[in-house]
């Protein structure tokens, strides 16, 4: 799988099924398990963080992905991400980031 002109968040998830959104795919920083089936072939999963995740729910998260994910790679994306949540999600094994800068607000 090869990803083009990614620009947001939205284009990596569009761009392959082997992406998770932190908010829609977990609950309570449990992943659900259609969202688990989803991904269990893929060799690396696009993690889409949003900007207003806590540290504590980070902390959990990363708890819920060297469980799940031990044998592939995460890819957290994002934009606008808490330099404490980066810190956190950072220890998780396999993984890195991609952050896009954040969109300015278009004149109305």
């Amino acid at each position: 799988m090869r990803l083009n002109h990614l620009r947001t968040v939205d284009d990596v998830c569009a761009g392959t099924a082997c992406s998770l959104d932190v908010f829609g795919d977990f609950n309570r920083s449990k992943l659900k398990s259609e969202a688990e089936f989803r991904v269990a072939g893929c060799s690396t999963v696009y993690i889409a963080l949003g900007s207003f995740l806590s540290f504590s729910a980070a902390y959990d998260l990363k708890l819920e992905l060297e469980s799940k994910f031990a044998n592939q790679f995460i890819v957290f994306v994002g934009s606008d991400i808490c330099d404490g949540v980066i810190r956190e999600l950072r220890t998780v094994p396999r993984s890195r980031f991609l952050e896009f800068p954040r969109r300015p607000r278009s004149a109305r």
